[in-house]
């Protein structure tokens, strides 16, 4: 099975075009294609994102793009390989926490001439009570506090939070996420977007 989780640039109708280009070059690599090698696939949307958009050297005024997860799980060798453009995979175990990084850089966005965009893939053994996560930086970027002590909660804060209750099932780990987020936001307004898979 492909599992992807992306974050389009954009709102409103330039964010839903951007989102077609996705997911109809998502279709033909993945089903006219056949990949299924996480990396081949960014890097083969990278291009193709790049060349819809004009961001290939042609004069693009645009800088747009997208943050992008992807895992690929094979149930035979009880194994997900991730690669990830401007995101990352988190996965709790017990007490460890530990965030896969993909590329810095995100898709799409224009390059310098011959610059090449490279990923690279992470194999993970699947072992019973390891919990996986794929969030937009919109799930990070909660602004909260007051005064000098406002800040964004980040990456810490949210794993801190899943894994207080990493015990409950998936979806009421949700509902919690969602509650504590609004908590620590208090009278600060939702910034941007939140997915979490």
């Amino acid at each position: 099975g492909i599992l992807l989780v992306a974050d389009c640039t954009g709102h409103g109708v330039p964010g839903a075009f951007l989102t077609l280009i996705v997911a109809t070059a998502l279709d033909r690599l993945i089903h006219e294609r056949g990949l299924r090698d996480p990396a081949a696939i960014l890097e083969a949307l990278d291009g193709m994102v790049r060349t819809q958009l004009r961001q290939d050297g042609r004069g693009s005024e645009s800088d747009d793009g997208l943050d992008c997860g992807l895992c690929v799980w094979d149930p035979a060798a009880a194994e997900i390989r991730f690669a990830g453009a401007g995101s990352a995979l988190t996965t709790l175990e017990g007490a460890a926490v530990t965030r896969i990084r993909g590329a810095k850089r995100g898709l799409g966005y224009p390059q310098r001439p011959g610059e090449r965009f490279a990923v690279e893939e992470t194999r993970l053994r699947v072992a019973p009570g390891t919990t996986f996560y794929l969030m937009t930086d919109g799930i990070t970027d909660q602004m909260g506090g007051t005064g000098p002590a406002r800040r964004l909660l980040g990456h810490r804060g949210v794993t801190e939070i899943l894994g207080n209750h990493q015990a409950a099932p998936l979806a009421e780990q949700v509902t919690i996420l969602d509650a504590a987020l609004t908590a620590y936001r208090g009278e600060e307004t939702r910034r941007d977007d939140m997915t979490l898979v």
